[in-house]
């Protein structure tokens, strides 16, 4: 009876805490009907993201087998989450204050396929706390307070945020990354659209830096600002901006600011772009620069059509 106990322990006790990651399988699957029991094969899927996360190895691949809706997940190793094909809908948020929670500073995370919607509730979507490199694809993040907050993205240069063929819409604001640190933000073929706010790149506690590209997307229908880059601090080495970001191919559409560059250390550069029915097309203030590559529509905004300088080609 003694050892029948202790083996029931063991077990008990594995479950809380997670396999070792030797004993961890490298891919798990999870479905709407599953059970969250054993190490969840695509033959007996479990029901939890969570738990199916203690089942995986790092490195490894959690695939939603079949639609349902999930409760959040809080993630803390390398892993891929992926939907393809089915409709996979994560709502409850966890006790970091988010549907999705990912604190892991040397681990590379993708989420793909996903809708995740915490129904207004007053939480966050995704907040990355931590992370070497973040990836978000084909995914809805929706009706969330922040839908993606960046705080602390890896450390030195390794810091990267990738944003594809996503829909960020009815947030009270879309995305915002905060420069704890040097970050790199991809963001492409991205609909940003119907938030309070658009997307924030902040560098106002001065302790970072943002280096941002914005292509192929649409940042739309915001009743205050698109895109806002700001920074208190001054200008990093050799009169480099601490929040740079650029426009290639986006359209900034019926926004109550377009664009908005604060502080002398912000810079939005906008090229082959469509800055079209804001109040205030371009605004710059506190000696932030938007400067144009003279390849952009300017037209139908309100006021602050004129670029603060023309870049020459080369």
């Amino acid at each position: 009876m003694r050892h029948l106990a202790l083996a029931l322990g063991c077990v008990v006790f594995g479950q809380i805490v997670g396999l070792p990651d030797a004993a961890a399988a490298p891919d798990t699957w999870v479905s709407g009907i599953g059970v969250d029991a054993g190490n969840c094969p695509a033959t007996a899927p479990c029901r939890s993201l969570q738990y199916a996360l203690s089942r995986t190895r790092d490195g490894g691949i959690i695939a939603v087998q079949s639609s349902g809706s999930f409760a959040g997940v809080r993630i803390n190793k390398s892993v891929t989450i992926a939907a393809d094909g089915v409709v996979a809908i994560l709502r409850t948020p966890g006790k970091c204050g988010a549907v999705v929670c990912i604190d892991t500073s040397t681990g590379v995370v993708m989420l793909r396929g996903l809708v995740i919607d915490p129904m207004n509730d007053g939480s966050d979507g995704v907040v990355i706390r931590d992370v070497r490199a973040f990836h978000l694809k084909h995914s809805i993040i929706r009706q969330a307070r922040v839908g993606l907050l960046s705080k602390s993205p890896g450390s030195g240069l390794e810091g990267m945020l990738e944003i594809s063929n996503a829909i960020i819409t009815g947030n009270e604001i879309g995305i915002r990354a905060i420069a704890n640190q040097a970050v790199r933000i991809a963001i492409d073929r991205v609909r940003v659209h119907n938030n309070g706010k658009g997307i924030l790149f902040d560098d106002t506690a001065g302790a970072g830096t943002i280096t941002a590209a914005v292509t192929d997307s649409v940042i739309a229908g915001h009743a205050d600002y698109g895109i806002h880059a700001v920074t208190t601090g001054p200008s990093g080495t050799s009169g480099q901006p601490r929040v740079s970001v650029t426009l290639d191919r986006t359209a900034v559409l019926d926004n109550g600011q377009g664009l908005w560059a604060k502080g002398e250390a912000a810079r939005v550069r906008i090229g082959n772009s469509t800055i079209s029915g804001n109040a205030v097309a371009l605004r710059s203030t506190n000696n932030g620069v938007i400067p144009s590559y003279g390849t952009n529509k300017l037209d139908g905004n309100g006021s602050g059509e004129t670029p603060s300088l023309l870049i020459a080609h080369q």
